[in-house]
């Protein structure tokens, strides 16, 4: 049985429908996002175990330290700004854009992991950190950024309200009204709603986005 056949099984199993299946590196492990029988959103990890059968749950991590999703893609594009959202989905969407100068990651466990992650594959990196619009995601977000002050990067705050998001909207919220909109204007409005230290620089770099 393959993850996704494990995940489809499970989700089945509880009458939900299964929407994706993300996949973490090292050790290995995926997260499933379902949607029950009223429409709400259910997220499960799940992990391998010795014997090759896959079973709800987190594995042991090295040191405790969470990893981040996708950080091939953070790797493949050295010099670029990092978007570090709240969510898999959110970062698919902004990675699923194609250019090679984009990056997003995100960790698992949401606003109450963060002490959790382990963000040193963003060691002195542009970072725009991409809060969901409510006060859980912002506050989540300001201890990333003292996290990440320590690493040596530079961070950006994407500011919810500039964005014309609804309450608790994301980044793929965000990407989802803009289907159709020219490149230049979506990396304007979020240029519009950045703060933080040496902007004009950062600014420069989402143009060439």
């Amino acid at each position: 049985m393959t993850p996704l056949e494990r995940a489809e099984s499970f989700a089945s199993y509880h009458g939900w429908r299964l929407q994706a299946l993300h996949a973490y590196e090292g050790p290995r492990f995926w997260v499933l996002r379902m949607r029950d029988r009223d429409g709400k959103k259910q997220i499960r990890p799940m992990r391998e175990t010795e014997e090759g059968r896959y079973e709800l749950g987190l594995p042991e991590f090295p040191g405790g330290r969470r990893p981040l999703y996708r950080p091939d893609v953070v790797r493949a594009c050295p010099g670029r700004p990092v978007f570090l959202v709240e969510g898999e989905n959110c970062a698919d969407v902004l990675n699923a854009l194609g250019s090679p100068d984009i990056a997003a990651t995100t960790w698992h466990g949401g606003t109450g992991s963060v002490a959790r992650v382990d963000f040193s594959p963003l060691v002195r990196r542009n970072v725009l950190l991409w809060p969901d619009n409510d006060a859980a995601g912002m506050e989540a977000m300001r201890g990333v950024k003292g996290t990440l002050k320590g690493l040596g990067c530079w961070t950006y705050m994407v500011s919810p309200d500039t964005l014309e998001l609804p309450d608790k909207g994301d980044a793929a919220d965000f990407m989802a009204a803009q289907l159709g909109t020219d490149k230049r204007n979506v990396t304007g409005r979020l240029i519009e709603g950045l703060s933080g230290e040496k902007k004009g620089e950062l600014i420069r770099l989402v143009e060439e986005i």
